[in-house]
């Protein structure tokens, strides 16, 4: 269990880091109120997942809004697209929002086995780096997992001003 969520925890740790760097006065806000970590984190994953589309196969046919889709058909949830959709969604990024729920982890019977320790390890770190990390900057020389199935920063380089 610890194992199998290290990679996709590490990946959206970044990619709440690259979120954050865009997004500074919600960073400044987490730093005030740690309580907001978990919050924090179900933002993030909302707008920037790490896992951006899960794959899944039709097994009988069926119907939905109109649309006939055969077994054997592939199809994508994009959960990035599911997550910032604004016939859903309030437009921006605000770790203070209510929201609905996203499809980060997931759903159904392929719901991630390891959420709860991910959101457990996320919504302790976000704030911890935080209050830390005062005034981060992204610097020369990330790079990048490919934008697949399960994104994320190899490196992630970050300049900041360090805090309590």
């Amino acid at each position: 269990m610890i194992f199998g969520g290290f990679d996709t925890t590490r990946n959206q740790l970044g990619l709440a880091m690259q979120t954050f760097l865009s997004h500074p006065d919600q960073w400044r806000l987490l730093a005030q109120r740690p309580e907001l970590g978990a919050k924090a984190v179900e933002e993030v994953m909302r707008v920037n997942p790490t896992t951006r589309w899960v794959t899944r196969e039709v097994i009988e046919d069926f119907e939905y809004e109109g649309v006939l889709l055969k077994a054997g058909t592939t199809v994508h949830l994009y959960a990035e697209s599911a997550g910032t959709d604004p016939r859903v969604f309030t437009p921006g990024f605000d770790i203070t929002a209510e929201r609905k729920p996203h499809f980060g982890f997931g759903g159904g019977v392929h719901y991630c086995l390891g959420h709860f320790v991910a959101r457990a390890d996320m919504s302790e770190a976000l704030p911890l780096l935080a209050r830390r990390m005062r005034n981060p900057h992204e610097l020369p020389g990330a790079t990048w997992l490919p934008d697949s199935g399960n994104t994320g920063p190899n490196t992630l380089p970050i300049g900041f001003t360090p805090g309590a």
